[in-house]
């Protein structure tokens, strides 16, 4: 998986970045990468919630015009990586993984910058790592209510729905962002997606080539001046032309057999 070419580089490994926290890590390492697109009103509590659990935090800030880096920078002991302009979440996360990987970390945990996923639930997360390190873990959010909480809940079906065509795996909650990736297997993956169908793409992508998927339950938390980027009908067409070219690559290429190993197990 390479970086997006659009990332300005001034460092011969990485994009341009703050340096990382300096400290001893285990073989079993995590770190928290949070993408953040003009989150201003949000950043700085969430954070401050992560620095309580983890120092080792990264934010990739994908061309924020907000003020946002002006809030990233007033926070001393975690590294920023800056995209000049607006790339994409999926090649905000790239970054991230990526820089996360080169400073050795195993895993990474994401975290979306508007709030809603709450550092408490990490905890869930660690566990799972400890007892399933090979697995992608995924949060299952809590979507009982209206509003927003709705609109989320009817995307979700959505996309859950044609997971299971694409894998024959049920997963709870297939748009969630809240999740923990064991970097060795997931950037071995063929991924080309750069906005919100990144998250789709490498779901399916790892159950594929074989990667076990566990989920936690996690709360959702929308909180006042949280600004989410997602738009119903750009988004949800863009999932849509995802999902026709992975339904191309299961019936030309047979997948999940055209790479990697195992048959993976979702529990």
């Amino acid at each position: 998986m390479r970086p997006p070419e659009e990332v300005k580089r001034s460092t011969p490994e990485g994009e341009r970045a703050s340096p990382p926290n300096d400290i001893n890590r285990s073989p079993s390492s995590f770190c928290i990468v949070v993408p953040t697109y003009n989150n201003q009103l949000t950043m700085g509590d969430v954070i401050k919630d992560i620095l309580k659990v983890t120092p080792d935090l990264i934010v990739v800030n994908d061309g924020s015009t907000d003020g946002a880096d002006k809030v990233l920078s007033a926070i001393p002991g975690i590294t920023v990586i800056t995209h000049e302009r607006n790339l994409g979440k999926g090649a905000a996360l790239v970054s991230g993984l990526r820089f996360a990987a080169h400073s050795n970390y195993n895993y990474t945990i994401t975290m979306d910058g508007d709030g809603q996923h709450l550092a408490v639930d990490l905890s869930k997360f660690l566990e799972e790592m400890e007892n399933h390190p090979d697995a992608l873990i995924v949060g299952r959010r809590n979507l009982a209510g209206g509003g927003k909480r709705l609109k989320s809940r009817l995307l979700r079906a959505h996309s859950n729905f044609w997971v299971w065509v694409l894998t024959q795996k049920w997963v709870g909650d297939s748009q969630c962002g809240f999740r923990a990736y064991p970097l060795a297997s997931i950037l071995e993956l063929p991924l080309k997606k750069q906005k919100y169908d990144f998250e789709i793409e490498v779901l399916v992508m790892a159950l594929w080539a074989g990667t076990p998927i566990r989920e936690v339950p996690i709360a959702v938390n929308y909180v006042p001046g949280s600004k989410s980027h997602f738009r119903p009908f750009r988004d949800f067409m863009l999932v849509s032309v995802l999902i026709i070219s992975l339904l191309f690559q299961k019936i030309i290429q047979k997948m999940p057999c055209a790479y990697g190993k195992g048959t993976g197990r979702n529990t």
